[in-house]
């Protein structure tokens, strides 16, 4: 995922946002660019992160399934702990 803050790579861009509540955010000093980056950051790891376990639901269930029926995970079996079995 792309996260840099080189300037080059920055885009000026036009957004409509509540007039108050810039206003506030400007008086209180906070770089509405960089909150947005911040946010913008989050959101698309979270997106980033569902989008992939969506994707890959049917391997993680058989997976899943698969430790349980063997009792231990596939590293335990494959160390020979006694205890995943």
């Amino acid at each position: 995922m792309r996260t840099s803050n080189s300037p080059s790579q920055k885009k000026a861009v036009n957004l409509t946002i509540n007039a108050a509540l810039l206003e506030d955010a400007k008086a209180l000093g906070i770089n509405v660019s960089r909150t947005l980056e911040e946010a913008l950051i989050e959101k698309t790891r979270i997106a980033a992160a569902q989008r992939w376990q969506a994707e890959n639901r049917e391997a993680i269930d058989w997976h899943n399934a698969l430790t349980e029926r063997m009792g231990g995970t596939l590293q335990e079996l494959l160390d020979g702990d006694e205890h995943a079995v």
